[in-house]
């Protein structure tokens, strides 16, 4: 669904068995994503992951043989329900031989997920590996990473992988020519699972020319990239000019160049596709960036005449040479922030148009390929900006989120993928 959508790259975080087989799943635990508690309610464990207890049936306790019992469910309450226990879950393999069958060029974009967790764990010692020495070899296998980033071997079998945790990037770098990427929290109290550094350490000058040195892109949380203020209020940014939404946006997206071929990354209406943490969040079924997302929506609508104001995040992050890869955009208006009206085609237009993105993560591709579809067509620069002021009215930008969200990829717990990116390949 996501290809048929528009989607450029799919995603697939990359979690392990028992007997370290690698699957498509967002979280460790499959208790909100699977029957897995009804299935097999005596695996219930509890494990420290980054930092957070998380109680439930793991896939590091089953094997892949009784993974493959299991059926996948729907996470979000408010989404469709009609597809529970009826699919199988994906393992990195299937998810690699889908992809590959595409009727055109469409790249992966694989997560290693939990690195320091996952290798610390007693299977992963005992067979001296780590889950991204276990990423690499398969996508090398596979005939990734046979050119640089850019390189026409690249752009024929094109691929990003990301992480949280510079260790694992580092680790990757020396072993790849794959292009990485660099995912960063930024909600409340986020801390980098190795390092333990902050959003705003790992932002610092010094730490994005440092992580440069091995990656190509940033995958930033959206509500890092803009602050919500009341009308009367305009704070400075942590690195340029500061602006409101009504003029320059705070947005982001995932990989492609910001003018005709910016690409969108579907999250597989599942998780957010990229919290750093597995347990608990602020609404049962969401994960960490999906429940801040709502926040800001609500913070935002509490707020009254409130406005959106650039932290200048996207323009450090470009001027130390990344490309810019936001994540997630969800067409539900609860995950829309509040000034801009529930309209995800105003947000399109701010991460766009106004703050300059590559590329971004969303749930429906086809909603964010259309809205790239129209700006490369019919729609000037200055209609998007009209777009994004119009957003009390709820317009959007030339109608581009349907009335109501597709079904896109509805069952899905592990599935993103980037849109606008390769139909011109204009990479940096």
């Amino acid at each position: 669904m996501a290809i048929a959508g528009g989607a450029d790259f799919v995603e697939c975080d990359v979690q392990l068995t028992a007997d370290l087989q690698m699957v498509c799943r967002h979280e460790q635990n499959l208790n909100e994503t699977t029957d897995a508690l009804d299935r097999f309610p005596d695996r219930v464990r509890t494990h420290t992951i980054d930092g957070e207890e998380s109680t439930g049936v793991h896939a590091i306790d089953l094997s892949l043989a009784e993974l493959r019992t299991l059926r996948a469910r729907q996470r979000f309450p408010f989404r469709d329900q009609s597809h529970n226990d009826r699919y199988p879950l994906v393992t990195f393999h299937e998810f690699l031989d889908l992809v590959e069958r595409a009727p055109r060029v469409v790249g992966v974009y694989p997560e290693t997920k939990h690195p320091t967790w996952h290798n610390a764990l007693p299977q992963l010692r005992a067979a001296n590996t780590t889950i991204q020495e276990l990423v690499v070899s398969a996508l090398h296998a596979r005939g990734y990473g046979l050119g640089a980033h850019g390189s026409p071997e690249w752009r024929a079998r094109p691929v990003f992988v990301q992480s949280f945790e510079m260790g694992s990037i580092r680790d990757m770098a020396a072993a790849t020519r794959m292009p990485l990427v660099l995912l960063l929290g930024g909600w409340p109290g986020y801390r980098a699972p190795d390092s333990g550094m902050t959003h705003e350490e790992m932002t610092s000058p010094a730490a994005l020319a440092e992580a440069a040195r091995y990656v190509v892109g940033a995958g930033p949380w959206k509500g890092s990239l803009f602050t919500t203020v009341e009308d009367d209020v305009l704070p400075a940014t942590d690195g340029s000019s500061s602006s409101s939404s009504s003029d320059s946006d705070s947005s982001s997206s995932s990989s492609s160049s910001s003018d005709s071929s910016s690409s969108i990354e579907s999250s597989g209406g599942s998780d957010s596709g990229r919290s750093s943490t597995q347990s608990s969040s602020s609404e049962q079924g969401l994960s960490a960036d999906a429940a801040h997302d709502m926040s800001l929506s609500a913070a935002a609508t509490a707020a009254g005449g409130a406005r959106l104001v650039s932290t200048g995040l996207v323009a450090r992050l470009k001027a130390a040479g990344l490309q810019v890869h936001p994540y997630t955009l969800r067409d539900e208006p609860r995950f829309v922030p509040g000034p801009l009206g529930g309209d995800v085609g105003c947000e399109l237009a701010l991460l766009f148009a106004a703050e300059g993105v590559d590329g971004i993560f969303a749930d429906y591709p086809a909603t964010a390929a259309a809205w790239l579809r129209a700006r490369r067509g019919a729609v000037g620069e200055g209609d998007v900006e009209a777009g994004v002021r119009r957003r009390e009215g709820g317009e959007g930008v030339q109608g581009a989120r349907p009335k109501a969200p597709a079904a896109g990829l509805p069952w899905s717990a592990a599935l993103s993928s980037l849109v606008g990116l390769l139909p011109s390949l204009r990479v940096a």
